[in-house]
């Protein structure tokens, strides 16, 4: 069965629905790619995307976990999320380190990629596994998606579609960084695919 198959799935009451908040580092493809991942999967999980105000990660993750601090005080029993979620790229960002760190200590989960989120994308169409720097990789995907930062309907279904692929092969980036020894941050690397998989499945990961 396709993901696209599962938009005729009947809805779960609200309680049993995994509810996340997301700071994401773009204005656009990163909130249409998880807004459609949402609509089709609406029955397991419900995603509340942070205005975006921030474009580092430090910044990102600053915001995050203000917002989980902010959240928590104001809900007698916890939060309404069960998780807060921080989705930029590698880059040429300052302070990555710090920020992943100020994640960890703050309970804030990371969707990174490197060096940029068309990386993931790519991976739904051809493997990588050389080093790739950031704008040949956002040439190479829009040769294929026929469009740039704004996703049009049918690159999203296309992303879709191919998303089990582009897992496999991000996984296997990561086993293949992971045997070589190779210094972090990863090149190529992504690991979105570990959000979207909350998003599918309404299930946290342990």
């Amino acid at each position: 069965m396709s993901p696209r198959s599962r938009r005729t799935l009947p809805r779960s009451p609200l309680a049993s629905r995994i509810q996340l908040n997301i700071h994401a580092e773009g204005q656009k493809s990163e909130s249409q790619y998880l807004t459609h991942w949402n609509r089709l999967y609406r029955e397991n999980a419900i995603i509340s995307i942070a205005t975006h105000e921030h474009t580092t990660p430090f910044e990102l993750v600053g915001s995050a976990a203000a917002q989980r601090r902010q959240d928590l005080r104001n809900t007698k029993t916890g939060s309404e999320f069960d998780e807060y979620w921080c989705i930029f790229d590698v880059d040429e960002h300052p302070k990555l380190s710090e920020a992943l760190d100020m994640a960890q200590a703050n309970h804030i989960k990371i969707a990174l990629s490197s060096p940029c989120l068309e990386l993931w994308f790519l991976l739904h169409f051809e493997n990588q596994t050389a080093y790739i720097e950031r704008h040949p990789a956002q040439r190479r995907l829009e040769q294929i998606l026929k469009c740039k930062k704004d996703l049009t309907q049918e690159a999203l279904d296309h992303l879709v579609d191919n998303f089990a692929i582009a897992k496999r092969r991000a996984q296997a980036l990561a086993f293949k960084h992971e045997a070589d020894g190779s210094e972090r941050p990863w090149n190529p690397y992504s690991d979105v695919w570990k959000l979207v998989d909350i998003i599918m499945n309404g299930t946290l990961q342990s």
